[in-house]
């Protein structure tokens, strides 16, 4: 036991100790990469930049058509913004505002479900054009008949029409991406 605490330490010295990018300026910047946000939408993710207000979208699209059985659409879209509060020497805090849309489509049934979320998020520069991102945050979801289309982290039991409310959704990290920004 000693001896992992030993190494874990060391690794954790020898992180510290590299030479990591420092807050990037982020005005007029893109951002492409990959997330997956508190409210469940997951894909390719892009972030532009203006002034101190990054505009963020997220999208994913599935579809399965398996031997038997019918064949499934799925699309989920995030869209909202993105405002710092904070800026560090590696790092920036921000808070932001999000509209999910969520639809599935199979042969008897679609169902679409509208969600928000206010996101708290943190985006490390690990590199001068490479940054990953951590969100956190509430989600508000308006949930179909059909039930869930998309899933926030924290999402409890039912499945079943009407709202529900997720306070936290941190699983193991919270939400997760990673940019590369030109």
């Amino acid at each position: 036991m000693r001896r992992m605490t030993a190494m874990a330490m060391a690794a954790l010295a020898l992180a510290g100790a590299a030479a990591v990018a420092e807050a990037k300026q982020t005005e007029g910047k893109l951002g492409i990469g990959a997330a997956l946000t508190p409210g469940g939408v997951s894909g390719l993710d892009v972030v532009r930049w203006f002034g101190g207000f990054g505009l963020n979208g997220t999208l994913g699209l599935t579809y399965a058509s398996p031997e038997r059985g019918d064949s499934q659409t799925g699309v989920a879209l995030g869209i909202g913004g993105i405002f710092p509060l904070m800026r560090g020497e590696t790092a920036e805090l921000s808070i932001g505002g999000r509209l999910d849309l969520g639809y599935k489509s199979g042969a008897q049934d679609s169902a679409t479900q509208v969600s928000l979320e206010v996101p708290l998020r943190v985006e490390w520069w690990a590199t001068d054009s490479i940054a990953l991102a951590f969100e956190v945050g509430a989600v508000v979801e308006l949930i179909p008949a059909e039930g869930r289309v998309l899933a926030p982290l924290a999402s409890g039991g039912g499945n079943g029409e009407g709202t529900g409310l997720s306070l936290g959704g941190t699983a193991l990290t919270g939400g997760a991406g990673f940019h590369f920004y030109f």
